[in-house]
């Protein structure tokens, strides 16, 4: 048992099937894909305001993530640091231990799945859990979601997007007026399309009560239509396997996997084991006072900009 629980904890690669099916989707040519790594690390080199400490396993995953476009990559990792001078509600003070992540670990729960979908995708499952709506933190599990996404990414491997799937079974009206919150969203939803590479293929929210409905139309009215059509609600009953396959689907929910619970708890481990990195990733983040060019992007993420009220529902550009 105790084999088979590393087996689960480890992100697998692709397939060569698989491969050949994300190489096509990314427009990514190995000779190319090499030269392209080079020439992102020696733009970073030569980025003052920008981190040196940096993990490079960072770099082809947002290659990748950009469908191998070398300048859209360099303004992705732009932000990426950027924000995390200046969106300090989600980046300070990430101290796996610390009583708020806990709880927000408690609220919400996260599993990556191991295997690939067969078109190459990433799996991840998330569920609002059944704890007190009064001890869920919008801003600590937004941190929390963000802190599994960094640490995913220094493992991650090829592939062709993600796969969201949302159960909102225990989401009560609690949660909902707790989510709703203009400038926080709006800093989330900025975060995911400007600063993060993931390329969001589809959002399945399943178990969905009828009193979400508001929410999730306040979450469209910040999409772009081409993302609005990759979102997807499932009432109860909804067969998963409709969409996926078994091998990528917690037990819980008709699988072969382990539980959606066992499964986050592997998550979650990883990121207590990983503390000190972490605390390190504190301070690698831009300094925006070595900027050379002062009208970059950096101004996306000032808090007097969009991340203001007034700013809060602009459409998103997301890819």
């Amino acid at each position: 048992m105790l084999e088979n629980m590393k087996e689960i904890s480890v992100l697998l690669g692709p397939t060569p099937q698989q491969y050949e099916i994300i190489c096509k989707e990314l427009n990514e040519d190995s000779d190319r894909f090499k030269i392209n790594i080079n020439l992102l690390s020696e733009w970073l080199r030569f980025q003052p305001h920008l981190p040196q400490n940096y993990d490079h396993e960072l770099l082809p995953i947002f290659l990748r993530g950009c469908k191998n476009d070398l300048e859209r990559a360099k303004k992705k990792l732009d932000n990426f640091f950027t924000a995390r001078t200046t969106v300090t509600e989600f980046f300070a003070d990430r101290d796996p231990l610390s009583n708020e992540i806990q709880l927000a670990s408690q609220s919400f729960q996260i599993a990556t799945i191991p295997k690939l979908s067969p078109s190459g995708h990433r799996v991840s499952f998330h569920k609002f859990t059944d704890v007190d709506a009064s001890l869920f933190v919008t801003k600590d599990v937004f941190r929390y979601i963000l802190m599994t996404a960094d640490l995913r990414m220094l493992e991650e491997k090829a592939i062709a997007g993600d796969i969201f799937v949302f159960d909102v079974k225990h989401m009560g009206a609690g949660h909902c007026t707790r989510l709703a919150q203009p400038v926080l969203l709006s800093k989330m939803l900025s975060l995911v399309q400007q600063a993060y590479p993931q390329r969001l293929a589809q959002i399945h929210l399943i178990n969905t009560p009828n009193n979400i409905h508001t929410l999730v139309t306040l979450f469209k009215s910040c999409m772009k239509e081409k993302m609005r059509n990759r979102f997807n609600l499932h009432k109860e009953g909804f067969d998963l396997e409709e969409i996926l396959p078994k091998d990528c689907i917690p037990k819980d929910y008709g699988g072969n996997l382990p539980s959606m619970q066992t499964l986050h708890d592997i998550g979650h481990k990883k990121i207590t084991d990983n503390r000190d990195w972490f605390l390190k990733q504190n301070n690698i983040k831009a300094d925006n006072k070595k900027r050379i060019e002062q009208n970059n992007n950096h101004s996306l993420f000032n808090s007097d900009s969009i991340y203001g009220t007034e700013g809060a529902f602009r459409k998103l550009n997301i890819d």
